[in-house]
């Protein structure tokens, strides 16, 4: 069973309370990972815990273990912040089991008085709320409608809340929109792949713990003024206790892990062309073709911080890369 009494509370930073079903499970918890990426349509939360291994392969008449049942409940509390004018942080999440890893050790016969024998299990959930209301299956017919009011027309079949970008944002009327029944984010992915929400790069949707959902003009937000620092600090810096007083301010943070960098510029560009045609769908024609080349288009529309010319290396024994033509359907 999980251990009911709360061992440890700091006086300063978070206090991180978990309960499945009607148990607490606070002190069984190891460490909590809060995934929020443009590239999901939710957050992902992963929880490591250290559990009895009998806790683990007890399951039901139908097989089911108890977490794939019973409501998941995490509470996130900021505490020893009493500065007026930094918010208070209180982050209540409601969870749905989505997989799980454990081992399966020898379950003993008599575990009454025996020392517990835990194993790490780690649980793979998203937000109950955003996960139902992305998933939501939706349908509808627009007639002369910009993507902004589709879009709000197809929220609007949900209970969430709606942050729509308005800079940069497309305003031509569609003629007419036929939206086949599919899943709330497909839809707005259609949209932009068909349309397009933005002049630039869109985060497609992304639904907060809160079911808001907020649709973003990156190629704007990039260029625009810095939201927050992060310092990472280092071991022999005499400037620490200034930087640790300084992130106090709720747009200041410090860090002592070293950040992770990730590059995959060459293996991008290796699928890509120099020249490229679009292929777009006009109002009283066919088809046209809309001819830019590659260096343009990712400086006008990609997610490029300040300003200057492109330039893009390529290497000499990369002639398809080079001289290419590659048609994109839009």
């Amino acid at each position: 069973m999980p251990e009911e009494k709360l061992v440890f509370t700091p006086s300063r930073g978070y206090n991180i309370n978990l309960s499945i079903g009607n148990k607490k499970y606070s002190n069984d918890l190891k460490s909590v990972r809060i995934v929020s990426s443009i590239n999901t349509a939710y957050q992902i939360v992963i929880l490591d815990l250290s559990l009895d291994s009998n806790d683990t392969i007890l399951t039901d008449k139908s097989g089911n273990t108890p977490f794939a049942k019973l409501p998941i409940k995490l509470s996130i509390k900021l505490i020893g912040m009493k500065e007026p004018n930094i918010p208070t942080e209180d982050v209540q999440m409601t969870l749905q089991y989505a997989s799980s890893d454990a081992p399966i050790p020898p379950k003993k016969q008599q575990s009454e008085g025996h020392t517990k024998d835990r194993v790490n299990i780690s649980i793979l959930c998203v937000c109950s709320k955003p996960f139902a209301t992305m998933s939501k299956i939706i349908n509808l017919v627009s007639i002369e409608k910009t993507p902004k009011e589709i879009v709000e027309d197809l929220v609007s079949k949900t209970d969430a809340k709606l942050e729509y970008d308005s800079e940069g944002q497309n305003n031509t009327k569609i003629e007419q929109a036929i939206l086949p029944p599919t899943a709330l984010y497909n839809q707005i992915r259609y949209l932009d792949d068909t349309f397009g929400l933005f002049l630039g790069a869109s985060n497609l949707a992304f639904c907060q713990y809160d079911n808001t959902i907020y649709i973003q003009n990156l190629t704007n937000r990039i260029k625009k003024n810095q939201v927050f620092t992060v310092y990472q600090l280092a071991t022999d810096d005499k400037e620490t206790k200034t930087i640790i007083e300084k992130c106090s301010d709720g747009k200041n943070f410090y860090c002592t892990s070293p950040p992770i960098s990730k590059y995959e510029g060459s293996a991008t560009l290796a699928i890509l062309a120099k020249k490229v045609n679009f292929i777009i769908k006009p109002k009283d024609e066919l088809y046209t073709y809309k001819k830019d080349l590659l260096p343009n288009i990712m400086k006008n529309y990609g997610l490029i911080a300040g300003k200057g010319n492109i330039d893009i290396p390529v290497d000499p024994y990369q002639n398809i890369l080079k001289d290419s033509i590659i048609l994109r359907k839009r």
